[in-house]
């Protein structure tokens, strides 16, 4: 069951704890990883209007592949609970298991999405204008 922690705006928000929801794999490299979280994706983002947390605590590695999948996957999600893409719905990575590179930032560009650090060495993703 997702949590509802505080967001980094201050206001209420899921968490979905990738570890456990990817079936405890810790090297998440695979396409088919990411569309593992799909129900879970899907379920968080009808219950949230602005902004969703990704808890990668346990997670030791994450792969380009999984990455732009994942963002594929977030994009759908948010079309079918009719939020589409010029709503601002801000994605936050915590616990990233690996630093944010100029690779991942592209990767985010590519689907439309800007990836920037958060204070607590998080990620931040918003949709680019």
């Amino acid at each position: 069951m997702p949590q509802f922690p505080r967001s980094w705006k201050g206001e209420m928000t899921i968490t979905i704890p990738v570890f456990e929801a990817t079936g405890y794999q810790r090297a998440l490299v695979t396409r088919q990883s990411a569309r593992s979280l799909v129900t879970r994706l899907a379920d968080a983002v009808a219950r949230s209007d602005t902004e969703i947390q990704l808890d990668f605590k346990g997670i030791e590695a994450v792969t380009p592949s999984f990455m732009d999948e994942l963002l594929e996957t977030i994009d759908e999600s948010l079309k079918g609970a009719s939020i589409g893409t010029k709503t601002r719905f801000v994605v936050v990575i915590k616990n990233p298991p690996t630093r944010l590179s100029t690779k991942f930032s592209a990767i985010g560009k590519g689907r439309g999405y800007d990836i920037s650090l958060t204070g607590d060495d998080g990620w931040l993703m918003t949709r680019s204008n």
